[in-house]
């Protein structure tokens, strides 16, 4: 992974595999409002992403776009999320090393800890897609997680003055349209 701390290291066989299994059910049967495919051929540990915001959502019709970073080990280690729009919003990291990170449990790996509050089946599987990650993504967008924030600000906002946070979100979703 090249954005923001990841790992350069070559993607194994069976990532390589996984990868071009999984871009062909893409281009194959393509999710509503999602897209996804390698940076470049030489470039397979990088995917650029676009999410459109769900109708009926503070995000609708926002065209934010996102990085997804694959460690070499892949589909073992969770993939990283990390939006290259501007976003605010509960559960993606604002500012710092972490900016734009997408903080959910499908993407944390499955360590079993009772302390993180996540059930192992909530955390990252193997068996989780590309199309399951973006959809998860896609699903906070409409029901952000208050409960385990990456954005205090965001949630706090929402939560205390939700007419500011609906001002700030569409803001955001106008910038996400210029870029």
């Amino acid at each position: 992974m090249s954005l923001r701390g990841g790992s350069s290291a070559p993607l194994s066989k069976v990532a390589m595999r996984r990868l071009l299994t999984e871009l062909e059910s893409l281009a194959r049967d393509p999710p509503p409002l999602i897209s996804a495919c390698p940076v470049s051929e030489e470039r397979w540990h990088e995917w650029d992403c676009v999410i459109v915001g769900p109708d009926d959502t503070l995000y609708a019709g926002g065209a934010f776009r996102a990085k997804l970073l694959f460690p070499s080990q892949y589909p073992m280690q969770p993939p990283k999320m990390v939006f290259t729009s501007a976003m605010w919003h509960p559960n993606i990291y604002k500012g710092g090393d972490r900016d734009g990170e997408v903080c959910i449990s499908a993407l944390h790996p499955a360590t079993g800890d009772p302390m993180t509050g996540e059930t192992v089946s909530e955390q990252w599987s193997p068996a989780r897609t590309i199309e399951s990650i973006l959809l998860s993504v896609q699903s906070i967008l409409a029901e952000p997680n208050l409960s385990s924030p990456a954005n205090v600000d965001a949630a706090a906002q929402m939560r205390r003055e939700p007419d500011g946070f609906r001002a700030k979100v569409r803001e955001t979703v106008r910038r996400s349209l210029a870029a």
